[in-house]
C-alpha cells in the first residue's frame, strides 16, 4: 500500500511541475480574454496540419523501415503502431518513448532491442543533425530576433547556473564524485576475473548493439531515406508555420519566421518535461513570438493551440495505436 502511495506522488509531483510552469507562463494573462480570442480563432487550418502530421509519422516509419531493412524486414504498419506507442509515452514520461517503441516492435515481430535500439540511436543522431541545420537556417534568416532571443533566455540562464553549479560546494561534490568513480574503477579492476561473466555478457550486447547503430551503412535506398528526412523535417516546419493563419494578428508572419519558431519549439520539446514541455514550452514561443512583434495575447493564444493540438494528436492518435498494439501482443 505504501509502495502504490509513494508512485503516486511521485507522478503527482512530477505532472504538477508543468502546470505550475504553464499557470506561471500565463500568469500575466487575463484569462477571459484569452479565452475569446481563441474561440475566435480559424479552426478549419487543423485538417490540414492533422493530416501532415499523421504523414510526418508515417514517413517516419518508412525511414525507419529502411534502417532495419539490414537486418530484419518489418512492416511499415507495424513500426507506425509502435512509433505512436513511443510518442504517447514520451508524453507522459519523458525519454522513455525511444525504448518503449522498441519493446514494442520486439513484441509484434520478434526484433531484437540491440538491433532497434541501435537504429534509433543513429535515427537520433541525424535528427539532432538536422536541428543543427535549421538552428543555423534560422538564425541565418532572422539573425537580429533570434540572437536577442538567445541572450534574454539562453545565455543569461546558463551563466547564472554556471555560477551556481561552480561553487565551491558543488566542487566539493564533485571531486567527492571522482574520488568515488576512481575507487569503483580500482575494485572493479580488483574483481576483473569474478565479474569476467558479465564483462562478456555487456561486450556482446554491445557489439550487437553497434550493428544497429551502423545499419546505415548497408541500406539499398539511401537518397529515399535522405528523402524522407527532408520530407519529416519540411512538414515540422509546416505544422508550425500553418498555425500562423488561425489569428489575423499572426497570419503576416513570414515562411522565416516559421522556421525560427520550429527551432524554439524544438528547442522547448527537448526539456525533459511532462506533456511536452507544457509550461517551458508556452513561455519560450509566447516570448519569441513577442520578439517578433505579436501581442502576447496572441502569442500566449497561439502557443496553446499548437501546443494543445499535438497534445491532443498524441494523446488520441497514440492512445488507439497503443491499443491495436496491445490487441496483436
Amino acid at each position: 500500500m505504501l509502495k502504490k502511495i509513494l508512485i503516486f506522488l511521485r507522478y503527482f509531483l512530477l505532472w504538477s511541475l508543468p502546470f505550475v510552469l504553464l499557470f506561471w507562463a500565463l500568469r500575466h494573462q487575463d484569462f477571459k480574454t484569452l479565452w475569446i480570442t481563441l474561440q475566435n480563432a480559424n479552426f478549419s487550418w487543423a485538417v490540414a496540419i492533422g493530416f501532415i502530421t499523421v504523414t510526418n509519422h508515417w514517413v517516419r516509419a518508412k525511414r525507419w523501415q529502411i534502417s532495419l531493412e539490414p537486418i530484419q524486414r518489418v512492416s511499415t504498419w507495424h513500426l507506425f503502431l509502435a512509433l505512436m506507442f513511443g510518442y504517447l509515452i514520451t508524453f507522459v514520461i519523458p525519454r522513455v518513448g525511444e525504448i518503449a517503441r522498441c519493446s514494442s516492435l520486439y513484441k509484434t515481430d520478434k526484433v531484437p532491442l540491440h538491433v532497434s535500439i541501435g537504429t534509433v540511436i543513429t535515427e537520433r543522431a541525424i535528427d539532432i543533425i538536422c536541428l543543427g541545420i535549421v538552428v543555423v537556417l534560422s538564425f541565418a534568416l532572422e539573425w537580429k530576433i533570434l540572437v536577442k532571443f538567445y541572450e534574454l533566455y539562453l545565455q543569461t540562464p546558463l551563466l547564472v547556473g554556471a555560477e551556481q553549479f561552480f561553487s565551491l560546494q558543488t566542487r566539493i561534490i564533485i571531486i567527492g564524485c571522482c574520488v568515488a568513480l576512481g575507487v569503483l574503477f580500482f575494485l572493479s579492476l580488483c574483481f576483473q576475473k569474478q565479474y569476467s561473466f558479465l564483462h562478456q555478457k555487456t561486450h556482446a550486447f554491445l557489439q550487437k548493439l553497434k550493428e544497429g547503430i551502423f545499419s546505415l551503412q548497408k541500406i539499398r535506398k539511401p537518397w529515399v531515406y535522405v528523402s524522407y528526412t527532408i520530407y519529416i523535417w519540411f512538414t515540422y516546419w509546416l505544422m508550425t508555420y500553418w498555425w500562423f493563419f488561425s489569428f489575423p494578428q499572426t497570419s503576416h508572419l513570414s515562411p522565416s519566421v516559421g522556421i525560427a519558431m520550429m527551432t524554439v519549439s524544438s528547442l522547448a520539446r527537448l526539456l525533459p518535461i511532462q506533456g511536452g514541455g507544457m509550461g517551458a514550452y508556452h513561455y519560450l514561443f509566447s516570448e519569441a513570438m513577442f520578439l517578433f512583434g505579436i501581442p502576447m495575447l496572441y502569442g500566449n493564444a497561439l502557443a496553446i493551440l499548437v501546443h494543445g493540438f499535438q497534445s491532443a494528436y498524441y494523446l488520441l492518435v497514440g492512445g488507439i495505436c497503443s491499443w491495436i498494439l496491445f490487441r496483436k501482443v
